[in-house]
């Protein structure tokens, strides 16, 4: 049975590897860091933390190109979930809620640990992916009045996004905020029409 990571695991565990970690040797000693979590293999420990820490730490060729990374993988993420569907079962809306809910667990550890993406970003994110849920709403919406649930996927504004892209490489707060507010203005203008 699989055993989920809290936020309070997670940030011991990243500070246990720190403290079990050789740098001259680049080596961390996975047998005593398992020692802190009993409950837990080896093979888990060291499994999570590669794959699923390690990759957003800081890494001494800069913070520019972590940043950029997270904020893709935030997209794909976000256009690759599930998008609910009208017939929706009861086991099936729990399991994409969970996992949903997974998601935003596992980016508040590494926000609290301050391991990757400054407050800017995050922010700068959240203000994205809200535009493309309202977006996604107006196409899901438009789909069923068409009557055409089969294409209840999430259509990807690619222009829109790399537009956001090219904001969060220049790290630049206000206009990634006015460029969503425009877009969502558009939104709301064409619901009035």
């Amino acid at each position: 049975m699989y055993l989920a990571w809290s936020d309070a695991d997670i940030s011991r565990l990243i500070d246990i590897v720190e403290s079990q970690t050789d740098y001259e040797r680049n080596k961390v000693n996975w047998i005593k860091v398992q020692t802190y979590f009993q409950e837990r293999t080896v093979q888990q420990c060291k499994s999570f933390y590669c794959n699923k820490i390690r990759p957003f730490i800081f890494q001494p060729d800069g913070l520019r190109k972590i940043d950029v990374k997270f904020v893709h993988m935030c997209y794909f993420y976000f256009i690759q979930r599930p998008v609910p569907d009208p017939d929706e079962q009861l086991d099936q809306k729990i399991s994409r809620i969970l996992a949903e809910q997974c998601w935003s667990d596992m980016l508040g550890s590494f926000y609290n640990k301050e391991c990757i993406v400054s407050k800017k970003l995050l922010q700068g994110v959240q203000c994205m992916l809200t535009y493309h849920f309202q977006m996604e709403q107006e196409i899901v919406a438009a789909l069923k009045t068409q009557g055409k649930y089969s294409k209840l996927g999430y259509t990807v504004t690619k222009d829109k996004w790399n537009e956001f892209i090219a904001l969060t490489e220049k790290h630049n707060i206000n206009q990634m905020l006015q460029f969503v507010n425009t877009e969502l203005a558009k939104i709301e203008s064409a619901k009035d029409l």
